[in-house]
């Protein structure tokens, strides 16, 4: 399910839980500081606490009413994390410049259940976090354990290699020159290793990141690569 974090004034109460409840509505999970954590907590701890659902969130909801200094180093988090970032405009100002700019989009209260709706269809189409959940959705109803999915994971990377060896012409009798065969083990492998990875709690979404985070490793160690294949 698809995480909002809804970033609100604590003094705002009744709308506070009237927005989530709007939210809930639409099929939305929504994390909020100012129903989630505790406040008889050391700042510390609060702080640590406020983070962490951040992190959690697919997107980011922010209250522009009566807001402070609080609300702006929230909307920076989720900036510099890359979450989609909207504010409804109850009484937004432009001078505000490091808070104002740093949301996608703002919008007006009555217009949040059609930008939500919105998002969710985007997010279902685009997102492999979407696709993962709904993959391990299938899973449970089968009944399927996370030895029978590392299995599948073993097979299909079996797959994957025998396709790509008979569009190379190797240890078969016949070679194809059609790829369609690979785009589909391509797709049946990473279908198993996003649903792996939201099953264990790690967002699919962060995959590019982790690629980019390998391939700079894989940079600083090409000389050793080159050493060994020598």
């Amino acid at each position: 399910m698809t995480k909002i974090y809804l970033c609100t004034p604590h003094k705002l109460g009744d709308l506070n839980f009237e927005l989530i409840k709007r939210i809930k509505k639409l099929g939305f999970e929504v994390l909020c500081a100012a129903t989630d954590t505790p406040q008889n907590l050391p700042f510390e701890e609060i702080f640590d606490l406020n983070v962490d659902l951040i992190k959690k969130a697919d997107v980011f909801v922010a209250v522009l009413k009566d807001y402070g200094k609080d609300l702006t180093a929230e909307v920076g988090m989720a900036y510099v994390l890359g979450i989609p970032r909207i504010g409804i405009d109850f009484n937004a100002k432009k001078e505000d410049i490091m808070t104002y700019y740093a949301f996608d989009k703002i919008i007006k209260e009555e217009e949040l259940e059609e930008v939500l709706s919105q998002l969710k269809i985007e997010r279902k189409n685009n997102k492999l976090s979407q696709i993962a959940e709904e993959a391990n959705e299938i899973e449970n109803e089968i009944g399927l354990t996370m030895d029978d999915s590392l299995n599948k994971l073993t097979q299909e990377l079996g797959e994957f290699n025998d396709a790509v060896q008979k569009f190379r012409g190797r240890y078969c009798k016949t070679k194809t020159e059609n790829k369609d065969n690979i785009k589909e083990e391509v797709g049946d492998l990473i279908f198993n290793i996003i649903s792996i990875c939201n099953k264990l709690g790690i967002n699919p979404d962060e995959v590019p990141e982790l690629a980019s985070i390998t391939l700079s490793k894989f940079k600083e160690r090409k000389d050793i690569y080159k050493k060994n294949l020598k």
